[in-house]
């Protein structure tokens, strides 16, 4: 075992130079493929987007189009949580307005002055389907708590959405909602609250297509960012093993650091893997990492080329 280890450390010391720039061809080889792997993920045809609430994909076949974005004018009433049963009668409900999603509320004109963030509204739009069947909606992250209701039934939600900050939680988890519909017309109903972040609404967009269409869609993406993580995780190790018997060579070490924040950036946005695997971390330590992660990639980046080309990148 003592021979082994030696030999390690003479391979790590006739090519550590060789080995860290295989590894950052490697990194930016990965990050390529997997960036225009998702551009393939999120290719979808055009389709006439929403008007006054309602999609009209009953001339889209769903077999060959397995998917396509939620795009248009919505119907919006702010400032009230409104159920199902509260459009059986519309005489009662105050005139909606027209927003098209996707869209944050922060800009929405509301007795002359803007709304701002904070706050909490229904959205509800219609989508006329080609036949009965086995649909499903990708929702990523509202800002910050949602609930849905499809066809007046209660499906799912992230977080708690309340009429004040003291009563909400904030959620950042992804969402996948299946479900089967006997008619050609969908009903969605969408409460959002925001008391937390910047923004508010509906800003990311939704995937509308036939449940097995959307459930690949999920287990594609969550590959391909595993793989990813794993493929970081491998080269932070590494560069680690190589920097405990290489000390004086501090460009491995801000490498490694460089590559922590960038899976602690991934894990943490695009399918949310690190709230996957750690249900428990609540929305405020999630968004932080995220933000920070996104930060903190760039000093050990600087750190990391000016030790590999002294003299050419001043630190101070």
């Amino acid at each position: 075992m003592q021979r082994m280890t030696q030999l390690f450390k003479q391979y790590i010391q006739k090519n550590y130079t060789l080995a860290l720039v295989g590894a950052i061809l490697l990194t930016l080889f990965l990050m390529a493929l997997v960036y225009f792997m998702q551009l393939k993920l999120n290719d979808t045809a055009i389709h006439p987007i929403a008007k006054k609430g309602v999609f009209d994909f009953s001339k889209v076949d769903f077999h060959t189009q397995k998917h396509t974005p939620l795009h248009g004018e919505v119907e919006f009433y702010w400032q009230q949580f409104l159920n199902p049963d509260d459009f059986k009668n519309k005489d009662t409900l105050t005139k909606p307005s027209y927003l098209n999603l996707p869209t944050s509320w922060n800009n929405l004109i509301i007795a002359n002055k803007k709304a701002g963030a904070f706050g909490y509204g229904t959205f509800r739009f219609l989508i006329k389907v080609p036949e009965p069947g086995q649909y499903a909606i990708k929702v990523k992250e509202f800002e910050s708590a949602f609930q849905i209701w499809i066809n007046a039934k209660f499906y799912d939600g992230a977080g708690k959405v309340a009429t004040n900050k003291s009563e909400m939680t904030p959620s950042w988890r992804r969402k996948e909602i299946y479900f089967k519909t006997d008619n050609d017309t969908i009903e969605v109903l969408l409460q959002i609250s925001n008391f937390h972040h910047r923004k508010g609404g509906a800003s990311e967009f939704m995937l509308f297509g036939s449940s097995d269409s959307i459930r690949q869609i999920k287990s594609m993406r969550a590959g391909v960012e595993n793989f990813l993580l794993g493929i970081l995780l491998i080269l932070i190790l590494y560069h680690l093993i190589i920097y405990h018997y290489r000390r004086s060579e501090k460009a491995i070490l801000y490498f490694s650091l460089s590559c922590i924040f960038i899976l602690l950036r991934l894990s943490t946005s695009g399918e949310k893997i690190l709230l996957e695997l750690l249900p428990f971390i609540s929305w405020g330590v999630a968004i932080r990492i995220e933000y920070i992660a996104l930060i903190m990639i760039t000093p050990p980046l600087l750190m990391f080329y000016h030790y590999m080309l002294p003299g050419n990148i001043p630190v101070s």
